[in-house]
């Protein structure tokens, strides 16, 4: 008789409505920092732990209060252990995936009042940038999700557990897991919720992701932009400007076309662009450029679409003119981090 693996012990990175990696954009949509001092009960084992430390009846008055963000290891006089530190051994037994029974593992929990106004917003993302090692995240006691990777951001989809006032947050965090096995590279170990943690509202017609990259061809003096932005379908006009090149390009409604390449090219003494700006405007729907080709784009899918476009101009003193569309080659996003 097989038993399933505990999450921490499980190869899959994350589990439940987990968003996939994107740019750190800056953004002045709405957003709660959950930052400040939780509620929070260490354990030596994870064994014998159930979940009803995640129900928001629970009485937690008789835990200990820690920052957050920090390291539960630091700071605290020692009551919660100290830091460890290994060069080329591992802190404990190497039997991939398994951990050992001895895994400290942290109990955090904290209330957070959203305001009535987020009922309209489109989506709501609960953003962690930092935990060490693997977590358990539940949302007014229902499981929202788990995740691995301490020096990775996560974000979890918490529309459908959200409601208008008083929330609970309830968060446990093991110092070990399978990804200690990659994490091991001479350092400290120090467990906890170190970095922020974010309450993100997501508006209707946002933008979710852009991704950019330059070339620069020195025998031609030209240079290429590629550009992927991942938007929902009401974000649609989005418009893809560069100043100083006199590039935009504009895709008024999600792509279906094949991937395309809006090019501006002229002669001269290469100058490096200064800005680059994506944005949405889905209540005026800007004009197409005369300096853009068709509408480009890869693939699209029923929550979101993404738009590519490769743009190629030499970069001059004078304003690019227009040239000729050729194929792009470029399809798939690259991977994207804060």
């Amino acid at each position: 008789m097989t038993h399933a693996l505990p999450y921490f012990e499980d190869f899959a990175p994350t589990t439940g409505p987990a968003r996939r990696p994107r740019s750190c954009l800056h953004s002045d949509a709405p957003r709660i920092v959950l930052n400040g001092d939780w509620r929070f009960r260490l354990s030596p084992s994870p064994r014998g732990l159930d979940e009803t430390m995640a129900d928001p009846a629970f009485d937690d008055s008789g835990w200990d209060e820690i920052p957050v963000p920090s390291h539960w290891v630091l700071g605290q006089d020692g009551r919660f252990g100290l830091p460890a530190y290994t060069n080329v051994q591992y802190p404990f037994p190497v039997e991939p995936p398994f951990v050992p029974d001895e895994n400290p593992t942290g109990d955090y929990r904290v209330e957070i009042d959203v305001p009535t106004t987020w009922e309209s917003l489109e989506r709501v993302v609960l953003r962690f940038e930092g935990v060490e090692s693997a977590f358990k995240v539940w949302w007014n006691g229902d499981a929202v999700g788990t995740a691995m990777g301490s020096r990775l951001s996560h974000e979890f989809d918490v529309t459908e557990f959200l409601r208008p006032g008083a929330n609970v947050l309830a968060v446990r965090v093991h110092q070990w897991s399978i990804a200690s096995y990659l994490e091991d590279q001479d350092q400290w170990w120090m467990p906890g919720i170190f970095r922020d943690v974010t309450l993100l509202g997501r508006p209707e017609g946002g933008i979710d992701d852009a991704w950019t990259r330059a070339e620069y061809d020195h025998e031609t003096g030209a240079g290429t932009v590629h550009v992927e932005v991942d938007a929902e379908p009401a974000a649609f006009p989005v418009t893809l400007e560069v100043e100083d090149l006199g590039i935009h390009v504009t895709w008024d409604t999600p792509p279906t076309s094949p991937p395309c390449t809006s090019t501006a090219s002229s002669r001269g003494a290469p100058r490096a662009p200064r800005s680059t700006r994506a944005s949405s405007a889905p209540t005026s729907r800007p004009s197409r450029s005369a300096s853009a080709s068709a509408p480009c784009a890869s693939r699209a899918t029923a929550s979101s679409s993404t738009a590519v476009a490769s743009c190629s101009t030499a970069s001059t003193a004078t304003r690019p003119t227009p040239s000729a569309a050729a194929s792009s080659t470029r399809t798939t996003r690259a991977p994207t981090c804060c």
